[in-house]
Order: C-alpha cells, then structure tokens, then sequence
C-alpha cells in the first residue's frame, strides 16, 4: 500500500499542469512517484512494532512495471472526472507513470456513481466525451454557470483546466473538445463578451489554455482558429492590462 510521507498531502501532478511549468512527460511520472511512493508495512521509525510509512519508490517504480490497465472509481452524484483536478492528478499520475514505465499507455477505466446499478464501466475517453456533451457544451449547465456571474465563469475554466489535465496525464481528450471550446466560448462574440464583462481573467485563462493544447500537440487547431485565438487572447490580456477598453469585434 503506497501513499504520501506523514504530513504531506497530494501528488502535485496537477500543480505543475495548472502552471504550466512542465516540460516533459517524465516530469509528471516523477512528481507522483516522489510523493505517492511511501510504502506502509514493516518497523516504523520510531521502532513500533505496528507499522509507518516509509519511503519505496524503487518497490512502486517495479510494481507499476506490470500494471496491464487503471482504473478509477467515480463515487460521487455530484463531482464528475472534469469537476475536480483530483482525479487526473492522481489516476492521471498513475497512468502517466505507467505509461513511461511500460512504453505504452495502458486502458484507463472509469466506472461512475450514475452506472453502479447497471455496472457499468467506462474508458476515460468516453467518460470525457460525456462530460464534455452533458456539461461543459450544454447551454443548460454553461447557461446556469453564468447565472453566477463572476464564479461562474470561474467554473467555466474550471472544468475546461481539468479537461486540458486528462490530455497532458493520459492523452484522453479528442480534438473536437477543444474545438468546441474555442467555438462557444471565445469564437462567438456576445458569448464572449458577456464573460469577459463578468470576469476577464477566467475567460483569458481558457484562451491561455486553448493555445497551449495546441502548441504542446494535444490539439491540431486550423490556421484560421488559431489566429483568431491569439487576436482574441492579445486582446484580453490589453483589456486585463487596462491598455484597451475592451475586446475587439
């Protein structure tokens, strides 16, 4: 049984892809695998006889080596895989580890709270494209999000951050994601400027995000998308900067 040191929470996976300050894959594999390899069993330190944690990475490193699938069980109504970063920050930085250790990337299985009646298990595609449909593109939930006002739209990129993490953990984000991102948010102008007018750095931050699923290869955007996105991106950052007074149509 593996976990973190005493004390220490979190895998930090989702640290580095929220900053952006990664430059390879392997980074994400060994920032999970310096936090989450602490093994329990055995003396503790402090010479109990009933167990502690101690540090394994050599032990985790071998025992990922013949890991043939993930897997991941959804256990709330409430919080879907794009709710939360938790859950690519850890079933990603399993995957991701995995992946490097055994040159490929393995299934990654994902069963839901919805589908336990029926048993119902899920690939991590799939659970993606029906997030995706149900929840991040629906007018109904993006609608309701922006009734909010400014947290709303901070849900918005919430969701579209998370959505980016399952494309940088395990390559589980189709194009058309992105695309119909780029679409509803910040192609269409009075969408646009309707959250840039209830909070200009959360519908920066999805532009921001759009443009980096495109450079790190997670998305092929079309020369004329990505044109517009970096037109609308500059001219978000000049309205956060106060040198415009708004967005150019």
């Amino acid at each position: 049984m593996f976990s973190n040191a005493p004390g220490n929470y979190g895998a930090s996976v989702n640290h580095l892809i929220e900053s952006s300050t990664w430059d390879d894959q392997s980074q994400i594999s060994d920032a999970f695998l310096a936090r989450k390899s602490f093994a329990f069993g055995g003396r503790a330190a402090d010479g109990s006889p009933y167990g502690g944690w101690r540090e394994a990475r050599g032990v985790m490193e071998e025992a990922l080596g013949s890991v043939d699938a993930t897997f991941q069980n959804i256990d709330s109504f409430e919080l879907g895989i794009s709710d939360i970063d938790h859950y690519y920050e850890y079933l990603g930085g399993i995957t991701k580890t995995v992946e490097l250790k055994r040159g490929v990337r393995p299934p990654v299985l994902v069963a839901d709270a919805i589908g336990t009646i029926s048993g119902r298990i899920s690939t991590l595609e799939q659970m993606v494209r029906l997030e995706t449909r149900a929840k991040l593109l629906n007018p109904k939930w993006f609608e309701g999000m922006l009734s909010h006002g400014y947290q709303g739209v901070r849900e918005i990129e919430t969701r579209v951050g998370n959505t980016y993490g399952w494309s940088a953990t395990a390559g589980a984000v189709e194009g058309w994601v992105y695309q119909g991102i780029a679409e509803t948010f910040l192609l269409d102008d009075e969408l646009r400027q309707r959250m840039a007018n209830l909070n200009s750095h959360a519908i920066a931050a999805i532009a921001r995000r759009l443009l980096e699923a495109h450079s790190r290869g997670f998305w092929d955007a079309d020369e004329a998308t990505l044109a517009q996105l970096q037109e609308i991106y500059a001219d978000l950052e000049d309205r956060l900067e106060g040198v415009a007074s708004g967005i150019k149509q």
